[in-house]
């Protein structure tokens, strides 16, 4: 098995996560057009709900596709130089695979922060000022959304001080004829 073929089932395995995550967002459609349609005047305040239900289902639906459909392209572009795991030594598969499952984090993270930015943008563009003043529910969700973004980009490209921070390096050994 290499490293590749890790990465694609764990792409795979998110996908279906994604499938299955959609769901939360059904129940707040459901939950909002219930809402919308017994308001006598079309509460305002439930359209970015909907909005935000409505938005957030076809992107994690969309992230679905793309993982189970495309996980194997993906895989290759994450993971260019493939090697196998088994031919390592008997902890030398730590790194590789502690690399590659904050790769696979750094996915989750952007699957799970892009549908969570929907949210708060919708409610300042369709509730303008008002929202902008004392929502502080909306400003914590933008937040929140861009730092799972950061990170989830972070962790995508290796999370190159994290890594050197759960395995350091071993301090080479100089030689007495100074030579390093």
């Amino acid at each position: 098995m290499t490293k590749r073929d890790v990465l694609s089932v764990a792409l795979k395995v998110l996908g279906a996560w994604c499938i299955v995550h959609s769901l939360s967002f059904l129940l707040t459609i459901g939950i909002s057009l219930q809402a919308l349609l017994r308001s006598s005047q079309g509460d305002v305040t439930l359209r970015p709900m909907l909005i935000w239900g409505s938005v957030g289902f076809v992107l994690v639906l969309c992230a679905a596709y793309i993982l189970l459909r495309f996980g194997d392209g993906i895989a290759r572009r994450l993971a260019p130089i493939d090697s196998e795991l088994s031919a390592l030594g008997p902890s030398a598969w730590e790194k590789p695979v502690f690399v590659l499952s904050l790769r696979i984090i750094g996915v989750v993270c952007l699957v799970r922060g892009i549908p969570q930015l929907v949210r708060p943008i919708a409610t300042l563009v369709l509730q303008g000022r008002y929202a902008t003043l004392g929502n502080l529910d909306n400003w914590a969700s933008l937040i929140a959304a861009i730092v799972y973004l950061l990170l989830g980009a972070y962790l995508l490209s290796g999370g190159k001080h994290l890594v050197a921070w759960a395995y350091p390096e071993k301090a080479q050994v100089r030689t007495s004829t100074g030579a390093p």
